[in-house]
This record gives C-alpha cells, structure tokens and sequence, in this order.
C-alpha cells in the first residue's frame, strides 16, 4: 500500500476513534448531577466471564439489548471525564429493585472491583443507601473507564445512572429519607388509629382499612425496593415483592366491599368478586412458584399488570351498581382515582423520558398518601352514616315495639269494659228477676255512676288515681249490694304523701282483684268480712295491698258465679301490668299469698303488686 495513503488511513482511524470515544464520554462538569443516559453501553451473557475477557467485547448501545425479565449478567460500560474541580463523586443507580451490583475502578494496578459491605453482602455498595451507589475519584481532566456488573434474576435491568458531588448526594439522600420517613410515619399513624378505632367500636371495616393501609404501605416500600435491601436472598425478595403486588388489589377490592356493604345489596356480585380475589391470592401464588407458563421468566409482569387492571375496573363497577346505596362515597373514588391515574400516566412519562426513579417514587408516595387520606374521610363518614341508620333504625323498631305493646294494652283493657260491664249487668239483671225493683232501681243508679267514670277513664292509657278510688268505691258498694252483704266493710287508705290528683295509673287494674276478693273470698264466709286496699310508696314505686279476710285460697274448692270471667279479668290485668311495666321500664313486683300460711289464727287473701304510675299524663 502507497505510504501516504496508509498515512492517512492511520489518522483517519485515529480521528474516528477519537471522536467515537469523545461521543460517548460523560463529562463531569460543575453541575449537581449529570445523567449517564445514552453514553453507557451494555453486553449482556448467560455465564460469568473474568473482566479481561470483557474488555475484548462488543459493547452495544441500551437499545440493542434486551434487558427485560432477564436472567444472566449484565457489564455497563461507562467512559467518564472529570472537567470540575471536584475530584471525588458519587455514581448510583436510578432504581434499588437489583441486587448484585460490583463496581471494577481501574487503578495503576489494573481494574479492581469495589468491596462488598457488611451491611449487604451481595452487591457491594460504598454508600449505604438503598438506592446502589459507588464512589468514583477522578481529578481534573482526568478520564476513566469503569465497568458496572450485574447480577439479575428475572428482573428489569432498565434504569438509569446518575454522577453526583458528595455533598448533593448525601443532601438527596436525607432528604429522600426525610419523605420516606415521614410518609411511613403517616400511614403508620392512619394504621394505628384505625386499629384502635377497631378495638374501641368492634367494627370490621376499620380492621379492614388498617389491613388496606399496612398493605399499600408494604407495596410503597417494595417499590422502593426495600425487599431487596433487607433481604439479600434474590429468590425470596422476589417471592415476597410479588405478594405486596399482589396483595394490594385483592384487598383494596375487599375494603371496597366493605365500605358499600355489596353482600347486603348485590349477593350475586359479591361471589363474583370473591372469585376473583381467591383466583388472584391462590391460583396466581401456584403458577409463580411452579413457573407454570414460564411466568416468571416472560409473563409475571405482564399478567401482573392485567390482573390490577381486571381489579381496578371490578372496584370501578362495584362503586358504580352501589352508588344508590352509598351516593356519598362517589365522589372520594373520584378523587382517589383520579390520583391513581395521574401517578400512572406520570409513571408513563418516565418509562419514555427515563428521569430520576426517586422523583417517580416520591409522587408515588404522595399520590398514594392523598389516597389513604381521602379514603380514611369515606371510612369515617361511612361509619358515621352507618352509625346514624342503626340507630334511627333502632329507634324505628323500639318504637314499633312499643306501639306494638301499646296495642296489645288496649286489646286487653278493651277485653276489661266488657268483661266489667258484663258481670254489673248481670247483676241487675238478678235484682229484676227477684222483683225487687227498688234495689234494682238503687243498683242501676250507681250502676250509671260507675259506667259514666269508667267510660270517660277508658278513653285514657292513664287516669288520675283519685278517679280510679272514685270508680273502684262505686263498684265495691254496687258488689255489696249485689251479695246482699251489708255486713261487709271496706276501707281504701292511700299514703298521706300520695296526692291522688297529680299521680295517673292505668284505669280498671286494680278492680279485677278487688271482684276476686269479693267472690272467692268474703262471699263466702258467713260472718262480717273486711276488704281492705292500701296504696303506698315503696322505695319509689307505687305498692298496692289488696287484702280480704275471707275463706282463703285453699278453701275456695267451689267456683264462684262467673267464675270463668273472674279468672280471666285477673289473667287480663296481670298482662296488662307486665305490657305497662315494659313500656314504662319499671319493676313488674306481683304476689299473692295466703294469709293462713303466715299466721294460723289468720284467713283469707293477700294480693300486692307495683302500681305502674306517671308523674303528668298528656
């Protein structure tokens, strides 16, 4: 070959070698942080190689190697020229999601690979941190090539690299663990109340939100790649990284069910979703540790990303066929949503721009926080609006309740007129048979008395206690009369303390046991009988004593005249008493004795029960 031309053969190789070399060189200049992005260059192989044998291969631009779901070794190739005045700098990753990482620096000596650490024995970090950081000393106009290997295992080696002074790198990273701090704090914060709220108000849904928020927090820190920080087994942070993916639609799902109370409304929806959740939290665990489908090498991220979408979209219909139901919940989706999508589409942008992974995380963090936040309003007013409808639901029902034993009292008092009515008549009926029409005459006079003041003290639950004396006095004398037994006395004493005109009792309870008295007890007896009531107070509550002093319980064998409505009349007025008693949440005290069985020289029948009683009666 002609000598000149190989002289200009030479140069020109050496020009576009140059020039090649100047293309690819990442100049440090005095700015804070200078992205490596397009100047490095990979070489991707199955088996581990010694760093001579590198140094002999073809490197490749990012874009002609695949560096999805890979399994293997990665070398980064990076040429690198200080041009500040800064001689020590720091090189870390993008993103801490890939264990593994050595650094070869080249020295007088030859390439020398960067130490591993303690703290993390497998990838060799200078800088504890848990993003993959590595020192690097250059002096001024210095250049130098350094080769990054990468040790990954089903993973995503896309990410980018950064060169940083010291003193802006340590900045970023406090600040970086300021946020992260105070955003663990925030949740752990919203995960406590909601578990003491659980504890206080035994109610599931706060449970439930706690678990979501323990979640959403785990699922922040794996992205963030704290699994692979505290666990240097690459398969088991893998295993546990899937299950926070996993784990955090399924029980964003089931909170949502919750908090619409879908199983009240929609059943059939309901087991379609539960369908869903076992699918996602049993079925997808087998094929990861199977490998079924080669998952975990090609389609786990992939499959991954369908099933949160397929989640996402159920909890979208769910809230949508509910929202008659729970209106108000609307528009906190909306919010939490909307948040959700913004997080997503700036993940986009990044996936294309290839910016700093800490800015991408730091909005995940506080789209996320805005999120629990706005959900933990739903969950507070869910349980207030909850809350509020079972109590006026138990209200509701209390007062059905009560108007229900409200009706059942005056079907009984209703039952009392005409049984009253019937056994007066009766007896009128006897004096005109006995043509003693002047008795009759007397008895149908008192007998209109009686019918007029119980008549207008039917018209009331409760009378004035001086009217219901009033009434009883008649029906003992026209008794009296009826038995022909003006030996007989009675006596009606009420405590001094009692005013008879401001106390109001339930009308015709205490005739029923007074007619007994009469017709089992001193109709009976052949000599001069007394009938006695006695109406006190007794620690509060109104005691009335019926007392006769006739044959007794024991020896009234023979049934008196109707006696099949007196047993009735008392069955009657002790119902009422227990109905009146529930209504009015007062003791329901009821005896009746024999008064031989206290004394032998004694006889006949003591009845005493608490008189339900109202201070005011409208």
């Amino acid at each position: 070959m002609n000598p000149t031309l190989r002289f200009f053969l030479f140069f020109y190789l050496l020009f576009t070698i140059t020039c090649s070399h100047a293309q690819d060189t990442i100049v440090i200049d005095r700015s804070t942080v200078v992205s490596t992005e397009a100047k490095e260059y990979y070489f991707y192989t199955e088996k581990d190689l010694s760093l001579p044998d590198i140094l002999h291969q073809q490197f490749k631009p990012k874009k002609d190697v695949k560096l999805d779901y890979i399994t293997g070794i990665i070398w980064v190739k990076f040429v690198i020229k200080n041009a500040s005045p800064t001689t020590r700098f720091v090189m870390h990753a993008s993103d801490g999601h890939v264990s593994g990482l050595y650094l070869y620096k080249p020295t007088p000596a030859g390439y020398v690979m960067t130490p591993a650490k303690l703290h993390h024995p497998e990838d060799g970090r200078e800088v504890y941190n848990r993003i993959p950081a590595f020192f690097l000393d250059l002096n001024q106009g210095e250049t130098k090539i350094f080769y990054l290997k990468i040790y990954a295992t089903n993973e995503v080696v896309n990410f980018s690299y950064f060169i940083q002074n010291t003193v802006s790198y340590i900045e970023s990273v406090q600040i970086d663990y300021l946020i992260i701090g105070l955003y663990c704090g925030a949740l752990m914060l919203i995960f406590i109340i909601n578990i003491f709220y659980y504890v206080s108000l035994k109610n599931s849904l706060f449970l439930i939100y706690a678990t979501y928020v323990l979640v959403t927090l785990l699922l922040t820190l794996t992205i963030h790649g704290f699994a692979w920080l505290w666990i240097p087994d690459l398969d088991t942070s893998y295993h546990i990284a899937y299950f926070t993916f996993r784990s955090w639609p399924d029980i964003f799902l089931f909170f949502t069910m919750n908090l619409v109370m879908l199983k009240q409304h929609y059943p059939k929806f309901t087991k379609f979703c539960y369908t869903f959740i076992a699918y996602h939290s049993l079925l997808m665990p087998v094929f990861e540790f199977t490998d079924s489908f080669h998952m975990r090498t090609q389609l786990m991220a992939q499959w991954e990303v369908a099933n949160w979408l397929v989640g996402l979209v159920i909890i979208i219909i769910t809230v949508i066929i509910s929202y008659k139901y729970n209106k108000y919940l609307l528009k906190y989706y909306l919010i939490s949503y909307g948040i959700l999508s913004l997080t997503l589409l700036y993940f986009c942008v990044y996936i294309a721009a290839n910016e700093n992974w800490l800015v991408v995380e730091h909005v995940f963090k506080t789209g996320t926080l805005v999120e629990v936040i706005t959900f933990s309003f739903a969950v507070s007013r869910s349980f207030r609006i909850t809350k509020a409808d079972l109590k006026k639901k138990k209200e509701d029902e209390q007062k059905l309740h009560e108007k229900v034993r409200q009706l059942e009292m005056d079907v009984r008092k209703a039952q009392m007129n005409p049984h009253f009515m019937f056994n007066a008549l009766t007896s009128i009926d006897y004096f005109i048979l006995k043509n003693d029409a002047t008795q009759a005459r007397h008895y149908l006079s008192k007998f209109s008395k009686l019918m007029r003041l119980t008549l207008d003290n039917s018209k009331n639950n409760f009378v004035p206690l001086h009217d219901e004396l009033n009434a009883l006095t008649f029906y003992i004398e026209l008794e009296f009369l009826r038995l022909k037994s003006s030996w007989h006395t009675f006596e009606i004493r009420t405590n001094e303390k009692i005013d008879v005109d401001t106390i109001f009792v339930p009308p015709l309870i205490l005739q029923p046991f007074v007619e007994n008295a009469i017709w089992h007890g001193l109709q009976k007896k052949e000599e001069p009988g007394k009938l006695f009531i006695s109406i006190d107070f007794d620690e509060g509550e109104l005691k009335c004593t019926i007392e006769d002093d006739g044959i007794g319980i024991k020896k009234d064998l023979v049934p008196a005249p109707n006696s099949s409505h007196k047993a009735s009349g008392i069955s009657i007025t002790k119902e009422r008493l227990t109905l009146i008693h529930n209504i009015l949440h007062t003791p329901n005290n009821f005896s009746i004795k024999d008064r031989t069985a206290e004394n032998i020289h004694m006889t006949g029948t003591r009845v005493e029960f608490n008189m339900p009683y109202m201070l005011e009666y409208i």
